[in-house]
């Protein structure tokens, strides 16, 4: 699984729409998102676009973070504390 981390909510499920309607696909299929309260997914989804807040938790119950094979940190110029935990 590849996790892709938004600093806000609104842009993890505009970014995880935008990249499933590019696959031909609807969200939740290999594209889904979680944030806080919400998520679109299933377990054949790959491609996770998560709040830093989901992935800081995430990091807390499982600080392996196993099934996760890449992390990547998108916007990092908006500097916030669990962006520099990630």
């Amino acid at each position: 699984q590849i996790f892709v981390l938004e600093p806000r909510r609104i842009a993890a499920k505009a970014a995880a729409e935008y990249v499933a309607r590019e696959a031909g696909e609807a969200v939740g299929e290999r594209i889904g998102y979680q944030v806080r309260h919400q998520r679109a997914g299933s377990s054949a989804t790959r491609l996770w676009f998560v709040t830093e807040g989901v992935f800081t938790r995430r990091l807390a119950r499982d600080p392996f973070l196993e099934g996760i094979d890449i992390v990547v940190l998108d916007e990092f110029h908006e500097r916030h504390v669990q962006a520099d935990f990630a």
